[in-house]
């Protein structure tokens, strides 16, 4: 019973320290990088992606304009210019770079070395800010962005990335950079220092009656009993270790 409690809580423990990068469009695609999308349409392209002729195509589409079909699809040639390009428009028809750009992408500049963008008038690796890496998703090129970035080429400050899933309040944003909200505190901003309406145990807030939250700064809804759920976690948390610890001097 107590291996079976320490294989639970070990889990727990790791995904209550994960970061949230961004590898996810709104629509919950996972973002596939440029470099992994196949050099053509005809087997499994990634997300229904390819690459033809030097150029993004979403498979469906192009097909059906160049195949069998064989008929002119300018709302494709438009949607092709307006979300699989970033500096493309439309020419008789058809999507094109603009001029001084090139790549599957039309985001290679061509006064930049082979492969390279220009960002804020200097040459750079891809569009993407902050070590981010160029991406197609379900509609549109963007960049999978490491943690705090987000936007579409991870121009953005998302403080709420340091934490995990359902402690977004832990961080805030600071002008360029992340720190601590109020009430928290250390490298990974987990250490709480005050609670609003509970009780400071063991770096856990046992909240009052009506009150969840890690800082019990949450009401909970009308009829709705929550306390109980914080002070079991808070017992979780200070006996997790205790009981590994056990296990492992049975052991």
């Amino acid at each position: 019973m107590l291996k079976l409690f320490l294989l639970i809580s070990l889990p727990i423990g790791l995904v209550l320290a994960q970061e949230r990068p961004k590898h996810f469009d709104t629509n919950y695609f996972e973002l596939v990088p440029i470099t992994d999308i196949p050099d053509s349409c005809d087997s499994a392209p990634a997300h229904g992606y390819g690459i033809v002729n030097g150029g993004l195509e979403k498979c469906s589409r192009y097909l059906a304009e160049t195949g069998e079909e064989n008929k002119e699809d300018n709302d494709y040639e438009e949607f092709k210019c307006k979300n699989l390009r970033v500096n493309g428009h439309v020419v008789d028809g058809k999507c094109e770079c603009k001029d001084k750009w090139k790549g599957p992408l039309c985001n290679e500049f061509v006064g930049c070395p082979e492969g390279y963008t220009i960002r804020d008038r200097v040459c750079a690796p891809n569009s993407c800010h902050h070590d981010g890496t160029i991406s197609v998703g379900s509609q549109k090129v963007e960049c999978s962005c490491n943690a705090p970035w987000d936007g579409q080429w991870c121009e953005r400050l998302a403080c709420w990335r340091k934490a995990p899933k359902g402690h977004d309040r832990r961080w805030k944003n600071a002008g360029d950079h992340c720190e601590c909200a109020d009430g928290y505190d250390g490298d990974d901003c987990d250490i709480i220092t005050k609670c609003k309406n509970g009780e400071l145990r063991k770096n856990r807030c046992v909240c009052a009656e009506g009150w969840k939250g890690d800082l019990c700064d949450q009401k909970c809804k009308p009829n709705q009993t929550c306390a109980a759920s914080g002070l079991f976690y808070g017992i979780f948390v200070v006996m997790a270790p205790v009981l590994g610890a056990l296990i492992f001097r049975n052991n």
